[in-house]
């Protein structure tokens, strides 16, 4: 009987203690109802929650269907975690054979040890940096040319906006720079352009440093960060510029430094397509010349250019020459009338002063002469 006490009070017990979780509890903001309302689901959905028994079909329905999802979403959760550590141990595994290969070629083929971690830290920088599973031109080819290019001009359009050659460009022109860019990294100490060199391409600083150092390397006299844009005015071809289209400084990275470089054969080939634009270029950077005092006058050719060139501007550049020709030819025009008008006022001049029957006299005098040596000098050619 004593026993059956006990149960009847741990029965009480138990009704006491679950009676205010069967009874709508009121709360006093929506904060913590719903803080604890998510905390009841999670608990659910892990199934580690000591929920009340259900007591009615639709109470048994919703159990069974909340714990079954739960047990969905776990697993669910689970196997994309399990996923993603795979997936970087594969990666991880990929990069360190990488590097293992690396360092046995290099070995193999007695590459001095400077040069060897020189190799090795590189590679640590492109995973550090998570460089290794990215690569521009494969997303180039993977996208649709139209959606790369508007990505394109959103990460370039306005550093290229910067330059001041490029200023007032129209975007169509820039759309076709901003698609031949191309990325390269250097390492610490790596001179990027050498004074005297010939520039084959310009530079834009996406990241990292930059600074233009004297010949002996020693002295730095700036640094340049990101969005920089130099060597702009070597790839112009402007003719009278002083350096020859050569680099005017050394240039060397500040650790690791990406710059996105546009070659001048491509720069080319865009303003092909825009021969207004390039005789505007062309006279920025005459203008950016002479303010650094580095342009000499010289005389145009108009026909030198280089490569094959579109009609529009074949026909420009015919029109210039036509111009330059005609403009010569009123040069020689009156060039000729002022030399007849001072021949005709000196011959003037001497009629006046010797008289024009005496003048008339000596000019036969004279052209006889000149016809007897002939004669002479005929007939001594003929004589055995």
């Amino acid at each position: 009987l004593s026993d059956w006490e006990n149960a009847t009070d741990e029965i009480d017990d138990e009704m006491e203690y679950w009676a205010n979780r069967t009874q709508t509890m009121v709360f006093s903001n929506l904060t913590k109802q719903y803080g604890l309302s998510f905390y009841w689901s999670a608990l659910t959905l892990v199934t580690l929650g000591e929920q009340p028994w259900p007591a009615y079909t639709f109470q048994f329905v919703f159990e069974t269907a909340d714990t079954l999802l739960g047990l969905v979403i776990f697993a669910t959760i689970v196997g994309d975690v399990g996923s993603m550590v795979t997936t970087m141990n594969s990666i991880r595994s990929n990069f360190e054979e990488l590097m293992d290969g690396c360092k046995s070629y290099m070995i193999s083929k007695k590459v001095p040890e400077r040069l060897q971690g020189k190799v090795v830290h590189y590679l640590g920088h492109i995973w550090s940096e998570g460089k290794m599973n990215v690569d521009e031109k494969a997303i180039a080819d993977f996208m649709p040319p139209r959606l790369y290019g508007q990505l394109a001009v959103s990460i370039h359009m306005t550093t290229l906006k910067r330059v001041k050659l490029f200023e007032d460009c129209e975007p169509a022109l820039l759309y076709e720079l901003i698609l031949r860019l191309e990325l390269q990294v250097f390492s610490k100490g790596d001179y990027i352009c050498r004074k005297g060199e010939v520039g084959k391409e310009m530079y834009i600083v996406k990241s990292g440093f930059v600074e233009v150092v004297s010949e002996d390397g020693k002295k730095v006299f700036v640094r340049l960060g990101e969005g920089t844009v130099f060597g702009e005015l070597s790839i112009l071809n402007i003719p009278g510029n002083k350096n020859g289209n050569r680099r005017t400084a050394n240039v060397r990275s500040v650790g690791y430094c990406d710059l996105y470089t546009l070659q001048k054969e491509d720069l080319w080939e865009a303003l092909h397509e825009y021969p207004h634009a390039m005789q505007s270029l062309m006279e920025k950077g005459r203008a950016l010349l002479e303010k650094d005092n580095m342009l000499e006058k010289v005389e145009e050719n108009p026909l030198d250019f280089e490569g094959e060139l579109p009609l529009e501007l074949l026909l420009l550049k015919a029109k210039q020459a036509i111009d330059l020709i005609n403009a010569n030819l009123d040069v020689a025009e009156q060039s000729f009338y002022d030399f007849s008008t001072t021949s005709k006022r000196r011959l003037h001049e001497v009629e006046s002063t010797v008289g024009t029957d005496d003048f008339r006299d000596y000019y036969i005098h004279e052209a006889k002469s000149e016809e007897e040596i002939r004669e002479e000098s005929d007939q001594e050619a003929l004589s055995p």
